[in-house]
Formats: C-alpha cells, structure tokens, sequence
C-alpha cells in the first residue's frame, strides 16, 4: 500500500511540475517565437518651442484661466 502512495504523490509532483512548464514555457515560447517582430513605439509628434511657449505664457498671465484652475491667484 505504501508504494501506491509513494506512486500518487510521483505522479502529482510530476504534474504539477508539468503545468509550472507549461505555465512559464507557454507565454515564453510565444513572445518569442510565433509573435514574431514587435511594432514600432507609439510617440506623439512634438511641438515646437515657439508654439509651445507663447500659448503657456498667455494662458498663465490671463485673469480667467487662473480663476477656472483654482489657484487663488485673483
């Protein structure tokens, strides 16, 4: 009786084991092999510095824009 026990855990150990592989194995294997070559990076386009500054300096000296934020600045 005891070797059939000895049996049942083996086979269990063994399966457990399996499905760990299969768990790590499978998404690796994947990744790696049927995916294939990753996309290009998605980026947003930038802007210019002229652009960029004068629409910030005008939105942070008008009266409104500050009041609608909240900064208490009135």
């Amino acid at each position: 009786m005891a070797v059939r026990h000895l049996k049942r855990w083996a086979v269990g150990g063994i399966a457990l084991v399996a499905l760990v592989a299969l768990g790590v194995g499978g998404p690796f294997l994947f990744i790696h092999l049927v995916e294939g070559p990753t996309r290009p990076e998605l980026a947003l386009p930038r802007a210019s510095a002229a652009a960029g500054s004068g629409a910030t300096s005008a939105a942070a000296g008008s009266g409104a824009t500050s009041a609608a934020l909240g900064s208490g600045a009135s």
